[in-house]
């Protein structure tokens, strides 16, 4: 398992057998539990079955859009992208440089600008 903290973390470490006695005897406590884990396999199975069940190309083509509005395309690097889709840093750099090579964005050192916005939004929306 890996994590990445994008902001600052406040966090505590409790044993196991403390972990164990909350969950027994604390209903909000298993109730927080829970929830995050089940919240947190919802994500991976719907992650699972976008990369499974989606071409590489719609996937790339939202990333890209959502991080082209949250700012983030001037910091985010092939391998960022890589796990962000479940793949390989080779597989994102070479789907980059196709949509480089359409038009759709342009690639520079440690950045990317989207291009054609609306040519991202057309392959992101087309049916798989």
């Amino acid at each position: 398992a890996e994590a990445v903290a994008e902001c600052d973390v406040t966090a505590l470490a409790i044993e196991r057998r403390q972990f164990q006695q909350l969950l027994d005897s604390s209903p909000g406590f298993r109730k927080l539990v829970f929830g995050n884990f089940s919240s947190r396999l919802a994500d991976v199975i719907r992650r699972l079955e976008a990369v499974v069940f989606t071409p590489i190309d719609p996937r790339l083509a939202a990333l890209l859009l959502e991080a082209g509005r949250s700012g983030s395309l001037q910091s985010i690097t092939h391998q960022g992208i890589a796990v962000e889709l479940g793949t390989a840093r080779e597989v994102a750099s070479r789907h980059l440089k196709r949509f480089e090579q359409q038009g759709l964005i342009h690639l520079g050192r440690g950045h990317i600008t989207i291009a054609d916005e609306a040519g991202l939004l057309r392959l992101r929306d087309e049916p798989t």
